[in-house]
């Protein structure tokens, strides 16, 4: 395994650790969605490893796709394109350039509606994320009231 903190990469036009990239806003939500696209696309076994045997699959690295040397040329012809808001952001990525905006949207779990996310993690709006911490209080209450 890589020591993150030594590791150089380039992004938004400036040199820095993988370990500053991946604290970069809508980076993890990025390399997680990369990481989706390449489980899913069956080149990689449930460990991580390739199908051919090969060390950790190149797109389930941390640090993908910031560093030239882990190309997985099959991916980027075959599988990215599949996502194009993903496949966009890649290769501005990998040009040294940033995560646009379209990575950290999500639909809310709750209304539908679609929303801005402010972690990888999030899954309801501003407006029933507080309905749903109510909704998760009085749950926690009536279940430990008894007690």
């Amino acid at each position: 395994m890589m020591n993150n903190d030594k590791t150089v990469c380039m992004y938004d036009g400036k040199r820095m650790t993988v370990t500053e990239y991946l604290n970069k806003p809508g980076v993890k939500s990025f390399e997680s969605q990369l990481r989706k696209l390449a489980y899913e696309s069956a080149l990689c076994n449930s460990d991580g490893t390739g199908v051919d045997g090969s060390d950790l699959y190149p797109p389930l690295r941390e640090g993908f796709p910031t560093h030239p040397n882990r190309r997985c040329t099959y991916f980027e012809t075959h599988v990215l394109p599949m996502d194009k808001n993903l496949e966009a952001d890649y290769w501005n990525v990998f040009q040294g350039g940033k995560v646009s905006q379209s990575v950290m949207t999500g639909t809310c779990k709750r209304c539908g509606q679609s929303f801005t996310k402010r972690s990888s993690n999030q899954v309801y709006c501003d407006s029933c994320r507080e309905y749903q911490d109510k909704e998760r209080k009085r749950e926690y209450y009536h279940r430990t009231k008894s007690e």
